[in-house]
Parts: structure tokens; C-alpha cells; sequence
């Protein structure tokens, strides 16, 4: 059995695909800052070994 959704339903879905997305962003953006942190450091550390 199907359930329509109301007016406030729908906006409350909307608002939370909303809000995930922004977070799974948010998530994304911190991992990829993190992976350019690790390979700087390692960018770095294998500067100094090969010096």
C-alpha cells in the first residue's frame, strides 16, 4: 500500500536530502584535504631522503 505524502512530509524529505548532501560534501572536501595533507607530508619526507 502506497502513502502519499503531505505537503510537510515532502518538504522535511527534501530538506533532509538536502542536509546529507551538503554533509556527504562536506565529508568529501575534508577527505580530500586530508589526502593532499598525507601526500605533502610524503611529497616532503621523500625530499629530504633523496637530499
Amino acid at each position: 500500500m502506497s502513502h502519499k505524502l503531505t505537503a510537510e512530509e515532502q518538504k522535511a524529505l527534501e530538506k533532509g536530502y538536502k542536509d546529507m548532501g551538503r554533509l556527504n560534501s562536506e565529508l568529501a572536501e575534508e577527505g580530500i584535504n586530508a589526502d593532499n595533507e598525507a601526500l605533502q607530508s610524503s611529497e616532503e619526507y621523500l625530499t629530504r631522503e633523496c637530499e
